[in-house]
């Protein structure tokens, strides 16, 4: 049978979005691993015989419901994902993580956004990792390849000590209970885990923990944008594809990204019965859940279509044109010439993902 292509117009006015059943809210939580903290084994609850897989059902069983998720001290973190490929949507945001920063921008405790694509298909988050660069990853006092090692204690009542490699070392302090208030009263390392020492790598953010002698208290000062457990606003929780870059540094596009990795991003213990900061979370949902394809009517630039094993393209303008699977690999690339023109190529049955210039469509082979 014949391969088709639906013809798909893409202009300048007026955008729609074609509709899809996907859930906005991530739907598994791959990975769970928590640095040592006073909320470790409260949020979740931990129950004895529990591991690391139930831990994980656990956190998934919070976010549900809205319930916070504590990543404990620098490093901690956690991996979700969701029932579809989450799309970059050129010129929006398009994640939204809810952590419990206050309206006063007084409690922030800001953790760092990693997303990776699925490339290898296996539906483990185990392919190449990229950051979100918020407003401070370019501060000179941030530390990347930041690198630090917890070790577990003697008694559960103790201070868990650590080591990083920059020549330092401090405690996650033992906090028991609080004012009478927080009962924080039971081990800060994480019993399930069964290493007795516990390493994380990644950025460091310059601490945002300050003691406003007026107010006679700390302050956890929230950082301009793109970091989660920042900011209060809904704005403040958004979170763009765009911002991604690589481990060198390198701003790369992702046509779209398959998990969400988030973890603590600052080691700082202050006092006032606060202890630790450490990121927690309560949701994470994909803000275009129905978008499979974005279109735009008016003047007719480009029309696509496929047929017995060509790509034609129909374009106004030169272009750039980048092929992608649902996973966000580039298949191939090519610069597309002003007018009717194709393009041989031996496309399965299936979806892909087409960028022209600056704007991207989801395109059907059947």
């Amino acid at each position: 049978m014949r391969k088709q292509l639906f013809v798909i117009a893409l202009a300048t006015l007026n955008i729609s979005v074609t509709m899809a059943q996907n859930k906005p809210y991530l739907t598994k939580v791959l990975e769970y691993c928590p640095a040592p903290g006073q909320f470790i084994h409260e949020l979740p609850l931990y129950e004895e015989g529990d591991n690391a897989e139930t831990m994980a059902n656990k956190c998934l069983d919070n976010l549900n419901e809205g319930n916070l998720v504590c990543l404990g001290a620098y490093g901690g973190y956690i991996t979700v994902g969701f029932d579809h490929t989450v799309l970059n949507i050129e010129g929006e945001k398009d994640l939204l993580i809810y952590g419990n920063a206050n309206n006063y921008n007084t409690s922030a405790e800001p953790g760092i956004v990693m997303v990776s694509v699925d490339t290898n298909r296996n539906g483990l988050p185990d392919d190449e990792w990229y950051e979100l660069a918020g407003s401070e990853y370019g501060n000179e006092s941030t530390i990347h390849n930041y690198e630090i090692t917890y070790t577990r204690p003697e008694r559960e009542d103790m201070d868990v000590t650590w080591t990083d490699n920059q020549g330092k070392s401090g405690i996650v302090k033992y906090m028991g209970i609080v004012s009478g208030s927080y009962n924080h009263a039971h081990a800060h390392y994480p019993k399930w885990i069964e290493s007795d020492k516990l390493s994380f790598k990644g950025a460091r953010l310059p601490d945002n923990g300050v003691y406003n002698e007026e107010a006679g208290m700390w302050i956890m000062k929230p950082y301009a944008y793109g970091y989660a457990d920042n900011l209060y606003s809904k704005e403040g929780c958004g979170f763009d594809i765009s911002w991604a870059v690589n481990s060198q540094g390198e701003k790369v596009h992702l046509s779209g990204i398959d998990f969400v990795r988030i973890y603590t991003a600052v080691n700082q213990q202050i006092g006032g019965g606060v202890g630790e900061i450490s990121t927690e979370i309560s949701d994470v949902q994909d803000l275009h859940p129905s978008a499979v394809s974005i279109t735009e009517k008016g003047k007719r630039l480009t029309s696509i279509y496929y047929q017995n094993g060509e790509l034609i393209i129909e374009s106004e303008t030169n272009s750039h044109v980048y092929l992608y699977n649902t996973q966000g690999l580039l298949l191939t690339q090519w610069q597309h010439e002003s007018g009717n023109r194709s393009t041989s190529l031996n496309m399965e049955k299936g979806i892909y993902i087409i960028r022209i210039g600056n704007k991207i469509q989801k395109i059907h082979v059947e």
